[in-house]
């Protein structure tokens, strides 16, 4: 593969199919066999990388290669050769996003990868190798990935993507379905949150955003989804719904901008093609974060590339993302360190010069200048330096490129004083969905509305004394969970974020010299004990290697959870009956006080146990910081604060053990 940081030249022209023709053993060779219309100068040629097509030669369509992927040797149980749909969930999948390109592009040259089985899985491996061929073997321009998986962990996956993309194909994915109204936070799905890939969320026809299409930001606050198409088809199965069938409509759209250069004898580029269907979008009431930059409007973007200056025959359009800051859920504050990205697209290689205004200008830290080949970001620092609370900041970060037009992104907010400071530590978990924009979206703003400002800690090279004591409480979730890897339902562990001695003596050091810690984990089915207690033995604590609930159930994506009413006199249980919990108890050391119980049975060579096992304790001297510590942090996550579990009371466990861990209580 090549290197990716090199500029790359723009593709021109009618694209040329290969003949050369690759056959990997066990696999049926490609079929290359012409269908409907006449392929011409001005046809794309995009890769559908799906269940396989039908035979819809009917409707006009040129079909022009076709592959199964679908192989024991890219990790499948079973070797599937054929190229027809395989029906996934009785649902012609692969074929009914055919006929949406078909039916909103003109003469689209389709090239057929089937990745998906007829139970809905795929393999990243069958899914990397349908792309490389796709690109090496097909010619493709386009790639439209109506897939994905919530939680994947591959570079290879990463890999493949930045590759076609400095290829220059352009690639269109499915945000995914798991928005479920917005309750998880970040839902973005693999390969859709990758930067060179155009993300597509799903609203109804009246523009309106559906429940199910997945939100952003993602873990860096980097803004997803990228734009919005209507995500709902009427087939012969019926009324089917998804971004599965809004991304063929984005994927037509950047076809037919392909196909208006070609006519023209313009040039392009994925990056170009990205950033003129995000400038020509029709703007929406939501927030950038759930449907990006508004809803796909092919007619302006043509109208923009038609106006734009042109270099060389490349018409030159940036844009950056997000427009505007903060987020509706966000609350800044004074004398805190807020971390800003800012996405920015481009037609090219460009070397854009940033100019800061307004009068936040002084408070902002990034730098002056920057490159960009297509796609980057820009990292800015705020931090308002003031004894007193400030109303109506405004600032702007102006992105100025002598080939381009001015692009920027804009600040508008408040800065608070805050209570007490608390960082989130998200550093030795390997879930996406682990951020303060994600499951903990929720304690991240009720904690704001009660004027503690919260940090997120992302990177390991943070963890010093230095700058966790610059915090009243940090709060390590999800210690060492295990990385999965997989698409569909094929799911598999892979490794866990191991803490290191000199992170392990950090965190003891913090806590040894008044600096107040939290520790939340996670049952045996999502982590790996083992290493999480290198960090819990520091304190004499442990988790023990036992799930309760002994089997995790969804209803309507909600994990069922144990209801523990076991609770014993404390401050932080003031008040409290229940609360909910999904994780592993602890071994606590004698000078600890036990919060919770749960009564668990357990099976032996001589029958069964019953055992009063600990869920939350807490831990304090005069010597050093407190220290909570529970093997769960169900009451926490979004779906407690919500009420979506058993108990009401989870908020209200939430904050009190905060409280106390502050000193507040």
């Amino acid at each position: 593969m090549e290197n990716f940081d090199a500029p790359m030249n723009p593709r021109r022209g009618t694209a040329i199919l290969i003949a050369t023709i690759i056959v990997v053993s066990g696999i049926a060779a490609i079929v290359i066999v012409p269908r409907g219309l006449k392929i011409v100068g001005s046809s794309v040629r995009i890769a559908v990388i799906d269940s396989g097509i039908n035979d819809i030669s009917n409707l006009g369509m040129a079909m022009v290669a076709e592959k199964s992927f679908i192989n024991e040797s890219y990790g499948y149980s079973s070797t599937d050769p054929t190229t027809e749909d395989s029906n996934p969930d009785s649902i012609q999948h692969g074929t009914i996003i055919a006929k949406i390109l078909t039916e909103n592009a003109e003469n689209v040259a389709i090239v057929n990868a089937k990745v998906v089985t007829s139970r809905n899985l795929a393999t990243v491996a069958g899914i990397v190798n349908a792309i490389e061929w796709s690109v090496e073997e097909a010619d493709c321009e386009i790639i439209n990935l109506s897939l994905g998986s919530a939680i994947v962990s591959s570079d290879s996956f990463r890999e493949i993507i930045r590759w076609a993309f400095r290829k220059g194909v352009v690639i269109v994915a499915a945000a995914g379905n798991n928005g479920r109204g917005g309750i998880v936070g970040t839902s973005i799905e693999s390969p859709s949150l990758y930067p060179e890939v155009i993300c597509v969320g799903a609203v109804d026809e009246e523009g309106d955003l559906y429940e199910f299409s997945a939100r952003g930001p993602l873990s860096d606050r980097t803004i997803k989804p990228d734009i919005c198409a209507v995500g709902v088809y009427n087939s012969n199965d019926g009324i089917v719904f998804g971004t599965s069938f809004a991304t063929p409509r984005v994927t037509a759209a950047a076809a037919e901008i392909i196909r208006y250069c070609k006519i023209n004898e313009l040039k392009w580029t994925p990056g170009m093609v990205k950033a003129v269907l995000m400038q020509g979008a029709k703007q929406s009431h939501y927030e950038p974060w759930e449907t990006g930059a508004g809803l796909v409007d092919l007619e302006y973007s043509l109208r923009f590339v038609e106006s734009v200056s042109k270099m060389d025959g490349l018409p030159m359009i940036a844009y950056a993302t997000p427009r505007l800051n903060p987020f509706e859920f966000e609350r800044w504050y004074v004398n805190t360190t807020i971390y800003l990205t800012i996405s920015l697209f481009c037609s090219g290689y460009g070397e854009f010069g940033i100019e800061y205004a307004g009068s936040a200008k002084d408070y902002i830290i990034g730098p002056s200048e920057i490159a960009i080949n297509q796609s980057g970001t820009v990292e800015i620092q705020l931090y308002v330096n003031s004894t007193k609370k400030l109303l109506n900041l405004q600032g702007v970060v102006y992105f100025s490129e002598d080939n381009y037009r001015n692009v920027w992104s804009q600040f508008q907010f408040d800065a608070y004083v805050q209570r007490a400071s608390v960082a989130f530590d998200f550093t030795h978990t390997s879930w996406k969905m682990d951020s303060i924009y994600g499951q903990f979206r929720n304690l991240y703003t009720a904690l704001s509305i009660l004027n503690i400002s919260v940090e997120s800690i992302q990177n390991r090279g943070d963890i010093t004394i230095s700058n966790l004591q610059r915090f009243d409480g940090v709060i390590v979730f999800n210690p060492c969970s295990w990385s999965i890897s997989g698409i569909g339902n094929s799911l598999s562990l892979n490794e866990s974020i191991q803490f290191t001695e000199n992170e392990i003596a950090t965190y003891f050091n913090y806590w040894n010299n008044s600096g107040n810690l939290m520790i939340l984990g996670l049952s045996p089915e999502y982590s790996d004990i083992q290493s999480a207690n290198l960090l819990l033995n520091s304190f004499d604590y442990s988790f023990i290697n036992i799930s309760i609930p002994l089997v995790t159930t969804f209803l309507n994506g909600v994990p069922s959870t144990y209801l523990v009413d076991s609770l014993s006199p404390h401050p932080i249980m003031d008040g409290i009956n229940s609360f909910d919990f999904n994780g592993c108890p602890l071994e606590v050391p004698s000078q600890a006080d036990v919060l919770a119980t749960a009564e668990v049975i357990t099976s032996t060579d001589n029958g069964t146990i019953t055992e009063q096992m600990n869920l939350i304790s807490t831990y304090n001297t005069s010597v050093s910081g407190r220290i909570v510590v529970s093997g769960s942090n169900f009451f926490m996550d979004n779906y407690a604060l919500e009420g979506f579990y058993q108990s009401n009371q989870n908020i209200q466990l939430a904050y009190q053990s905060i409280y106390w861990l502050l000193g507040i209580i």
